[in-house]
């Protein structure tokens, strides 16, 4: 073999655009916004001609350009690129809705109200308890009671913003 025949990139990391959205698990359309930001290609497509990208400097980009793209403020990209992002939120919100990583609010709000009714019905058996299991006073009772109460107004107070936000 001829060094004019070695390529210096294996064929398996050069990639036209449809396996490239494949690979990455994005649109087309947010492929052109990423050409539109500087992702390199080794070939630009043209009509009758696929481009042509290199896997690794595809990845080395993105890495190098993932802290600014997280900082990235949709309401200062253009028309295209805010509408692919916001598809891109979009689908990525279905998605880890469907793998549970995202759960709905309605579900939270249930769950957490379930648990403050388990945690309420606890303590304000305590009282009762207390004195039927452990003799005390009935008037120690009450003032055990009035600070339980008390305790979940604050309890209350607490867990509200997370079940009305």
């Amino acid at each position: 073999m001829t060094p004019e025949t070695l390529s210096p990139i294996p064929s398996i990391r050069l990639v036209n655009k449809a396996a490239m959205a494949v690979f990455f698990e994005v649109s087309p359309q947010a492929l052109d916004g990423w050409i539109r930001r500087g992702c390199p290609a080794i070939e630009r497509g043209t009509v009758g001609k696929s481009w042509t990208f290199d896997l690794l400097a595809v990845i080395r980009w993105r890495m190098e350009s993932s802290t600014s793209a997280a900082q990235t403020d949709p309401n200062e990209m253009s028309p295209a690129d805010r509408r692919s992002w916001y598809y891109g939120e979009s689908t990525k919100r279905k998605l880890q809705a469907l793998d549970i990583t995202l759960i709905p609010s309605a579900d939270v709000q249930a769950t957490i109200g379930a648990a403050r009714e388990l945690v309420a019905d606890g303590l304000s058996a305590m009282p009762d308890n207390l004195e039927r299991l452990h003799g005390i006073s009935a008037d120690v009772a009450g003032l055990v009671r009035n600070a339980l109460d008390e305790a979940l107004v604050g309890f209350d107070d607490r867990l509200r913003p997370l079940m009305w936000p």
